[in-house]
């Protein structure tokens, strides 16, 4: 079995552990010398998300299923918030965002040698995807973690806050404004009290 270690990010809004990772992408010399293509991948196939830099002692902290475009292949996954591996895991991706690389385990179906940019290469053609994984530094070119998605109930919440916010700085203009009316008030009656 060989593994691949491999942008923008979004963090949407109470945590329910799903998120999509660019795990390949097509057209590129790797770290390893291979050149993924395009169809390399089944989508729809659903895959296990290994433990942190593809440790399989680990029982798996997630699943997600392999999708793909022209240039690129992604997984929809989602972690095990009611482990606590899952829950570590969970908390290194959203502190690493973007800047978090993914790897993949696979085995090879179809290959074949050839020349890329002047450089002897093995052309992935289609391969079985056994796991995705956050790695350190991954073999892949341009893997990143795309979205983390948190619970409605977080976005709501916050939308209730920021509503709050909005109608206590409306409450504090309109106090502003009946000071402002009372000292000139008091002003008018200074005067009148010179007369």
């Amino acid at each position: 079995m060989d593994r691949k270690i491999g942008g923008g990010f979004t963090l949407k809004a109470g945590d329910r552990g799903e998120f999509r990772a660019t795990f390949s992408t097509f057209g590129v010399i790797d770290h390893d010398g291979d050149v993924t293509l395009p169809g390399a991948f089944t989508a729809g196939q659903r895959v296990k998300i290994a433990a942190w830099n593809h440790d399989w002692q680990q029982p798996n902290p997630g699943v997600g299923v392999i999708d793909a475009d022209d240039r690129r292949a992604w997984v929809d996954g989602r972690i095990n918030l009611d482990t606590a591996a899952g829950r570590d895991l969970w908390s290194t991706l959203k502190l690493n965002g973007s800047e978090q690389q993914w790897s993949y385990g696979y085995r090879v179906l179809a290959w074949e040698p050839g020349m890329f940019e002047g450089q002897q290469v093995r052309f992935l053609k289609r391969l079985y995807v056994h796991e995705c994984s956050p790695v350190f530094v991954a073999a892949g070119v341009g893997t990143y973690t795309e979205t983390l998605k948190r619970s409605p109930a977080a976005a709501q919440h916050r939308m209730l806050l920021a509503i709050k916010a909005g109608l206590l700085r409306a409450d504090i203009a309109g106090l502003d404004r009946q000071v402002r009316q009372l000292e000139e008030v008091a002003a008018i009656r200074a005067q009148l009290g010179k007369r």
